[in-house]
């Protein structure tokens, strides 16, 4: 089970649902007061953060969920069938002053009309469970899916003409099907004749095409609001960037079971078992590329190796944090390809060359931020060629060390900047890449990340 936000475990929401607040409150919804509605209408269009405004009204926005938080905001401008300016004028004569002093003289109505009829943590909690018990139903869903894919066997083996569904398959599956019921708040960095920007990545619902809505402003550390450009992505003169140039790129190693076997199967390691501790190397910000860029296949080297992972990208200055508080300084996360030169990696034990060359780290397509992305239990898979490798896919729910883990243990010895990276570690085997090959990383909830190899 998936807490669809990150806010419970399952063990968590096992509990939350025995609870009869908490089962009260999932039958309600929380009633937003009008004068709360103007309000996030009017200072959200004036740029301030929907998330601090919800906070400002007693709402804890991490059990709401951010995406929610904004498509109500949205919701709420198409209720009132008024623009901003229609909004102004019909607040009378006192202009937007006089709306705020109005709105925010009754802005904690919400919360007091929530607590009228039953707690507020509780119906918050009781959102969170809604959300879960929505994901369980797609789920059931997804198994008829595959009850019927099934009953196309024949005779307990799949026909000649419908061969078996790989992992990667299925995984696209899953993804297809919640895309159509999940939304998700992709960060983009695009370069229009040749200018490099930010962007957010929505789907138009009439043409379902993905739409860059470019940003003003810088989105580490900074704020950021739409310049009121909608950029098709497929347009001409448009190229998808890598979305973030770190500072530095930590990596783990040998941070699933699997992968650690298969190194010791194919003679790369002595040790048939993960280590205990964690294995932590780094690449260098020049190795990084961005989607559909070459991954350059240097001189110095006769074996070169793909490794599909998830990536950690930072959203906050970090340093000495708890496993606890670990993913609130998480941004979010994006597909990553670390490129290995296998031979160079016994020969050089600080793994220099070996996993620092140049473009030796696409990053890409965009970035899905934390709450929007299901980071305990994220498929991997990757394709060569256009053909699956079976032995490369995996899921995150069989890390070593959780990504909460990885970032407390190396915000104790480092401090990472907002934009810098963390590659979690490939999931089982990996591969030889050679000139030519096309080799595309895929991550549920995310995307696809390809490249194409060259000769230097």
């Amino acid at each position: 089970m998936t807490s669809g936000g990150g806010a419970f475990s399952a063990e968590e929401v096992a509990y939350l649902k025995t609870l009869p607040a908490v089962a009260d409150a999932t039958r309600n919804r929380i009633v937003y007061a009008t004068a709360f509605k103007v309000d996030c209408v009017l200072r959200y269009a004036q740029g301030e953060s929907p998330v601090q405004l919800f906070r400002e009204a007693g709402l804890d926005p991490s059990l709401i969920g951010y995406k929610r938080i904004e498509c109500a905001i949205a919701r709420w401008r198409r209720q009132m069938h008024v623009s901003v300016t229609a909004v102004r004028q019909s607040c009378g004569g006192g202009g937007m002053a006089g709306a705020h002093d109005r709105a925010s003289d009754d802005a904690s109505a919400t919360a007091r009309s929530i607590g009228a009829r039953s707690d507020i943590r509780d119906m918050l909690i009781a959102q969170q469970v809604r959300r879960i018990n929505e994901l369980e139903h797609q789920v059931d869903e997804l198994s008829h899916r595959v009850r019927q894919l099934s009953s196309e066997c024949d005779g307990g083996g799949w026909v000649a003409s419908k061969p078996p569904p790989t992992s990667a398959v299925i995984s696209r599956m899953r993804a297809a099907e919640s895309g159509r019921r999940l939304c998700r708040m992709r960060l983009a960095r695009f370069s229009k004749e040749d200018t490099p920007q930010y962007a957010f990545v929505q789907t138009d619902e009439a043409d379902d095409k993905d739409y860059l809505v470019v940003l003003e402003g810088y989105p580490f550390g900074g704020q950021v609001r739409p310049t009121g450009e909608r950029i098709p992505l497929d347009a001409d003169g448009v190229r998808l960037l890598s979305p973030v140039i770190p500072s530095k790129v930590y990596g783990l190693a040998k941070n699933y079971e699997a992968h650690a076997n298969y190194m010791f199967e194919q003679g790369q390691s002595t040790v048939r078992h993960a280590p205990e501790e964690m294995v932590v190397f780094m690449k260098p910000s020049t190795s990084v590329i961005g989607p559909d860029d070459p991954i350059v296949f240097p001189a110095c080297s006769d074996d070169m190796n793909f490794e599909p992972e998830v990536a950690v990208v930072i959203g906050r200055i970090t340093k000495n944090v708890g496993v606890d508080e670990a993913m609130d300084h998480v941004l979010g996360f994006t597909c990553v390809n670390d490129v290995t030169l296998r031979d160079l990696q016994g020969a050089d034990p600080m793994w220099t060359r070996a996993k620092g060359f140049d473009t030796s780290c696409p990053l890409g397509p965009w970035i899905v931020t934390r709450d929007d992305f299901h980071w305990r239990d994220a498929a991997i898979s990757f394709t060569l060629n256009g053909e699956d490798v079976e032995k490369a896919s995996g899921t995150t729910a069989n890390l070593i060390h959780s990504i909460p883990e990885q970032i407390a243990f190396i915000s104790s010895f480092a401090t990472l900047l907002p934009g810098d990276v963390i590659l979690t570690g490939t999931p089982d085997a990996s591969g030889s890449l050679k000139p030519g090959d096309e080799a595309v990383v895929h991550v549920d909830g995310i995307g696809d990340l390809r490249n194409v190899v060259v000769r230097a």
